[in-house]
Parts: structure tokens; C-alpha cells; sequence
């Protein structure tokens, strides 16, 4: 998984943690993904399981009692949710002396690198990203768990098509009302503006993150660009937003008054809760999901073998977003993710030199922009078995050559 930034202002000056030799624990380094914020990650072997982990590391120089409680803080919360949209953590412990978490490997592609990518995703496929996203973090909500950082960055596609929420590292435990004010934290951009005006918050300001989140999925422009410099902090207070109708006109309506209701200023003239939300988000994306098969269906029948690319996943008229690429984050020309290879196509180029952690990450992120592709998800199964079988071969002493072309792939 890639290693999710965290919160804001200005990081301490430390030197990277040196990658450590053997093992954490009980799990057996195989390699350093890198750093984010106050964590050093690393992909791991779980011997007892024999199975791919990512081990996320309190990094040197940020080894305070805060940041350890902050550290702790995210294992407590994550370690206690167990739901399909939410990374799930397998352990915690400290590596002389350092605090360490185990969690699933994810391959695959954030939010943010999707949208920075203009991913060609049709519409009743990003609603359904959301649906995932509200429905893990209702969950959370559930348990008493706000998780005050929700961004782009922090969500994870990964590489079956599923959303996971990342980085529960500043969430705070909702125990009797709202959780404390007083202290900025979180990405500024993303926050609610009771989160800015340091006044009491609870899920709801999650809720208005999501809506961030969402419109910057649909139309990939940020709801709250900028800096504090120019004038950030008073537009998100004000909620000096640009309605999402405003810039996508075709726009579907019902899908513009969800966002928009999430997106209200006051906390109470939003969703309730995000089970609500993806209620509607369901109610009106198995609407545009039968009118985008229809049209999809009727591309093909016109236009024959050579227009099967754009099925399911080149937008459509139907769906409010031009198939030309003429609403704002999408570029006429690009290449479909339907049918699209240059990821794949890297990703067997690595595989076949060795570089299997790079091999699994590049058909990762091609698997989830497009899950379908099975020739990536044959390559992420043979850089996994590459990898446990690297991690075998060290733990004996033995040495494995890399695989050859075309052959399942060994350990380097």
C-alpha cells in the first residue's frame, strides 16, 4: 500500500529511518516502500501465515510521547474495525523499542493518484467508490471513531476495485458527544469548517470531507484549493464553494444534490449519518448504471467490434459526463482504462527483471482502475509468490535467480 501523508504543518526535521536488517518482530523485511508523515513503511513476510504484510514503523526523530499516543492511537482504532472498506490491521508491538504496526498489503492506487491520472472511470463507477467509502466509514462512525483526516490520499482502490480508508492516525474515539476542539489537525483542504474554527466536531465533519471528496472525484478540482496565504481558512469557514452543478452542467441533478447536501455549511443541514448518504448514492447510481449499459449497448450495436473499448468504462452522455472528455478532468484523446496495457505491460517488464514489489505495485494500480484486466492480476499472483518465496529462500540461506520471461516468478 502506499504510505498514506498525514495531517498538516510543519513535520519535525529527522533523518529517515534506516531500513532494518531481518526481521520486526516476527515479520521478516523484504523491502522499504517509504515514508509518510510520522511512519516509515516497509513490505514484510509474516512467516506463521506465510503471507504479504506492510509494516508501518514509528520513524526516528519523531519518537515523542505525543506521537507515540498518536501512533498507538491509530493501531487502537483501526485494530478495532473489521469491515471490507477499512484496512485492517493484524498487529501492533515495538521494534527496539519503536512502535510498529502490521496491516494487509494492498496494491493498488489512491483516490488521489486516480483522479492526478484522469482515471476514465464512468460515473456509476466513482458513485459506487463512494457508497464504499461511506459505508466503511458509517461503520466507524458506528464504533465511535471520527476520523478527522478523510482525503483523496487516504483512500485506497485497490487492486479487486475496492475503496479501503487509510490512516486512522488522528482519528479521535466519539465517547458521549463530540470529540475536542481547540486543536487544528487533519489536511486543511479536506476539512469542515467547524474543524477550521477549532469548534467542537463529530461525524458529520467527516461527512463534509466526504463531500470533498466526492466532488473532487466527479469533477477532479479540489472544492477548497489553495493556501493559507490566499485566504484558504476563510473560504473553507464561509463554505465559499463553487456548486458542482456550476461546473458540470450535464451533471446528473440527483447526484449534485447529494454532494451539495453533504457540502452544507451548517453541520445540521447535512446527512445525518453516511448510511443516509449512501442510500441515496445507491438509489441514483443503479439508475445511471442502466442507462449507461443501455448506451453502451447501443454503441456497440452501431459501431461493432471496434467500439467494444468503451465498455463499461468510457463515460457516456447518459451519465453526465461527455464522452469526448469536455467536463473538466477529463482529456479528450486518452486512452480508455478499458483495454488500456501500458500498465500491464510495465508492470511484466518488472517481473520479468526481478523487481517484483515494483511488478505488484504497477499492476496494482492497473487492476484498480480496471479489476476486470486479468493479465494484471496474473502478474500480482506470480510478484506475491515471487516475494514469499524471496522471503523463504533468505530465511534458509538459499538464493533464487530471477524468473525468466514468461515463467511464474522466484525470489531475486
Amino acid at each position: 500500500m502506499n504510505p498514506p501523508s498525514e495531517g498538516t504543518g510543519p513535520r519535525p526535521s529527522a533523518a529517515s529511518s534506516p531500513t532494518p536488517s531481518g526481521f520486526i518482530s516476527r515479520y521478516q523485511i523484504l523491502e522499504k516502500i517509504g515514508e509518510g508523515g510520522m511512519g516509515s513503511l516497509f513490505l514484510a513476510r509474516d512467516p506463521a501465515i506465510d503471507r504479504l504484510v506492510a509494516i508501518k514503523l514509528l520513524r526516528r526523530g519523531f519518537d515523542t510521547p505525543e506521537l507515540r499516543d498518536r501512533f498507538a492511537r491509530e493501531a487502537r482504532a483501526a485494530g478495532r474495525l473489521r469491515h471490507p472498506n477499512i484496512v485492517t490491521i493484524f498487529d501492533v508491538g515495538e521494534h527496539d523499542g519503536d512502535p510498529f504496526i502490521a496491516m494487509e498489503f494492498l496494491a493498488g492506487e489512491t483516490i488521489h493518484e486516480l483522479i492526478q491520472a484522469q482515471a476514465r472511470l464512468s460515473l456509476a463507477r466513482r458513485l459506487k467508490l463512494l457508497e464504499e467509502l461511506c459505508d466503511g466509514l458509517a461503520y466507524a462512525h458506528r464504533a465511535g471513531i471520527v476520523h478527522r483526516d478523510i482525503k483523496p490520499a487516504n483512500l485506497l482502490v485497490d487492486s479487486d476495485g475496492v475503496l479501503k480508508i487509510l490512516d486512522f492516525g488522528i482519528v479521535r474515539l466519539d465517547e458521549g458527544g463530540a470529540t475536542q476542539s481547540g486543536v487544528l489537525v487533519g489536511t486543511l483542504n479536506y476539512m469542515s469548517p467547524e474543524q477550521v474554527a477549532g469548534g467542537a466536531i463529530d461525524r458529520r465533519s467527516d461527512i463534509f470531507s466526504v463531500g470533498l471528496v466526492a466532488y473532487e472525484l466527479l469533477s477532479s478540482r479540489q472544492g477548497f484549493p489553495g493556501t493559507l496565504r490566499d485566504g484558504l481558512l476563510n473560504r473553507i469557514i464561509t463554505a465559499a464553494i463553487e456548486p458542482l452543478g456550476n461546473i458540470m452542467p450535464s451533471l446528473d441533478p440527483e447526484v449534485a444534490a447529494i454532494i451539495d447536501r453533504a457540502l452544507e455549511p451548517s453541520p445540521e443541514q447535512r446527512y445525518p449519518d453516511l448510511s443516509r448518504m449512501r442510500n441515496d448514492l445507491i438509489k441514483v447510481r443503479k439508475r445511471i448504471e442502466a442507462l449507461e449499459e443501455a448506451e453502451a449497448d447501443h454503441i456497440e450495436a452501431e459501431g461493432g467490434e471496434t467500439m467494444l473499448v468503451v465498455r463499461p468504462g468510457v463515460p457516456t452522455p447518459l451519465s453526465g459526463i461527455p464522452a469526448d472528455g469536455s467536463t473538466p478532468g477529463w482529456s479528450p484523446g486518452s486512452t480508455p482504462t478499458t483495454g488500456a496495457r501500458p500498465g500491464v505491460e510495465e508492470a511484466e517488464r518488472a517481473l520479468n527483471a526481478g523487481e517484483y514489489r515494483v511488478a505488484l505495485t504497477l499492476a496494482g494500480r492497473s487492476a484498480a482502475a480496471n479489476p476486470d484486466d486479468q493479465s494484471a492480476a496474473n502478474i500480482m499472483a506470480r510478484a506475491q509468490a515471487a516475494l514469499l518465496d524471496r522471503g523463504r529462500a533468505l530465511a534458509t540461506g538459499s538464493v533464487l535467480r530471477p524468473a525468466s520471461s514468461g515463467a511464474a516468478a522466484a525470489g531475486a
